[in-house]
C-alpha cells in the first residue's frame, strides 16, 4: 500500500466487541409495542385525525366566527383541547366540593 492512500481499516485494531454482531434469525428480536388485535387501528388513529376531531375544529370555527378566521387549524385545535381540559377540571373540582371529595363518575361507579 502506498503512503498517499487513505487507510480505512487497520487489521491491528481488534473490532470484536466494538461493533455489535449483525442480528441473525437466531438472535433477532422485534418489538412492535402493543400486540392487541386493535393495535394497528389505534396506531393509525393516533397518526391521522378522525372525523370527530375535524368536526370539533369546524364547530369551533362556526361558533367563534370571525375571531378565529386567521388562526391556523393546529393552533385552534390546541385552544379547543386546552379549553376542554380546563372545563373538565373545573367540573371535577366543583363535583368534589359538593360530593365530599368524589366526582359524579366515581359515585355512579360505586353504586
Amino acid at each position: 500500500m502506498q503512503t498517499s492512500e487513505l487507510q480505512l481499516f487497520t487489521p491491528e485494531i481488534p473490532l470484536k466487541g466494538i461493533i455489535p454482531p449483525f442480528p441473525t434469525k437466531e438472535n433477532r428480536q422485534v418489538h412492535l409495542g402493543e400486540s392487541s388485535p386493535g393495535s394497528l387501528e389505534n396506531a393509525i388513529a393516533r397518526i391521522f385525525p378522525s372525523a370527530q376531531e375535524e368536526n370539533d375544529i369546524q364547530k369551533a370555527r362556526r361558533m367563534l366566527g370571525e375571531i378565529v378566521q386567521d388562526v391556523p387549524d393546529a393552533d385552534l385545535k390546541v385552544f379547543v383541547t386546552e379549553a376542554q381540559y380546563l372545563i373538565s377540571y373545573w367540573f371535577d373540582c366543583f363535583e368534589k366540593s359538593i360530593f365530599d371529595g368524589s366526582t359524579l363518575k366515581q359515585i355512579l361507579k360505586e353504586g
